[in-house]
């Protein structure tokens, strides 16, 4: 059995720690930036030009954060219209449109920090003919505006296009990790589901072989009946203060099942004899809850109650790695060497094996053996 970790929440650190996405989003379009900028730098200079590298970054940085700017519109959009199923047609002519109105915008911004630009640092990297016809035309902004459309529409365009597919594969992504969320979740309830079944089940078991006990002693011995209920009353009240836990620490476990010797203590008188070897760094592990009561009433019903001499019953635990190993043994006669194979376990076994499964899968399992000495053993782990 595993010991119980803390789990992450997946998204908390997100939640608690916001700024983190913000830095994220400042570093991505930076990066891409200092890379456009390098590539002004590398195309001035096989021009034979004599570029300054700092107004090449500038340039580069401009230019991606302006996109930054439009990206939280694009992507608005993006997610309104993201090529659904029958509405691809609708959704194709509505981005068309709306990336040829992102690319007018873009320019017009790009035209006035260029102006600003150009008062800092100068012309050098703007790219301006020489005076002349063409320099007539670009003297003023709209010329310079239909200049730049004509350079770089195309290239405008298809970042637009570019954007809206990067917000289209984020968008699936999240849609699949939601998804896969959703359906650990509700494996997760099943689970949970499942598991209060088995304890529903598991404890009018108990309850009817403690009310069962406590009838063959109404009779005969009625001071050692009145300290049953006591002690079944104790049983019952830990059990009920805990009713959504399935797991608890070993030590609690132990604490449990020292309710339920006191009951069979009763029972049994010197006849039942218990001794315990936990590992004291074993207390702190967790375990299904009950897992123990169930093995130990199988270890006294066939080794205790099958004989009339004394028995013992040996209660062991502990670290297996990250793991609990537990151990429950008897020293009555064993099992029967005709014992059919694959016989029905009883409700107690079944139900543990059964827990078990649900909560670890196969990192858990049950053993039941006969020992060489005499008598069961039932190992968990």
């Amino acid at each position: 059995m595993c010991l119980k970790g803390a789990v992450p929440v997946n998204g908390e650190n997100v939640n608690r720690w916001p700024w983190l996405r913000w830095a994220g989003f400042a570093a991505f379009w930076t990066l891409l930036g200092l890379a456009f900028g390098t590539q002004l730098y590398a195309m001035a200079a096989a021009r034979g030009r004599s570029p300054e590298w700092g107004h090449a970054i500038t340039l580069g940085l401009r230019d991606w954060y302006l996109w930054a700017l439009l990206w939280p519109l694009i992507r608005r959009l993006a997610d309104r219209f993201g090529f659904e199923r029958g509405a691809v047609g609708r959704d194709a002519l509505v981005h068309f449109g709306a990336g040829l109105v992102a690319v007018l915008v873009y320019e017009g911004l790009n035209l006035l920090t260029t102006e600003l630009l150009v008062g800092l640092f100068g012309e050098d990297l703007f790219g301006r003919p020489p005076a002349g016809q063409a320099d007539e035309k670009r003297a003023t902004g709209f010329g310079r505006f239909e200049a730049a459309l004509t350079f770089r529409f195309s290239f405008d365009l298809l970042t637009y296009f570019v954007l809206v597919s990067a917000n289209l594969v984020m968008a699936y992504t999240r849609r699949f990790r939601e998804r896969e969320r959703s359906t650990l979740e509700l494996k997760t309830r099943l689970t949970e589901a499942r598991l209060q079944a088995l304890r529903m089940q598991l404890n009018p078991h108990f309850l009817f072989n403690a009310l069962n006990s406590l009838a063959t002693l109404v009779h005969k011995d009625a001071e050692a009946a009145d300290e049953m209920i006591g002690s079944i009353s104790e049983l019952l009240r830990l059990t009920l203060s805990q009713p959504e836990r399935q797991e608890v620490t070993l030590a609690e476990e132990l604490t449990f099942l020292d309710g339920y010797l006191a009951i069979e203590q009763v029972r049994f008188g010197d006849r039942l004899k218990v001794e315990k070897a936990v590992v004291a760094d074993a207390l702190a592990g967790y375990v299904p809850i009950l897992i123990l009561q169930p093995l130990v009433e199988n270890a006294i019903k066939h080794g205790i109650e099958a004989q009339l001499a004394p028995g013992v019953i040996c209660i062991a635990a502990e670290r297996a790695g990250e793991g609990l190993v537990l151990r429950v043994g008897d020293s009555g006669p064993g099992l029967p060497a005709t014992s059919p194979v694959g016989r029905p376990e009883g409700v107690g076994l079944a139900n543990t094996r059964a827990r078990l499964v649900e909560l670890y899968g196969e990192r858990a399992r049950l053993t039941l053996r006969a020992a060489a000495e005499g008598g069961h053993r039932a190992r968990s782990g």
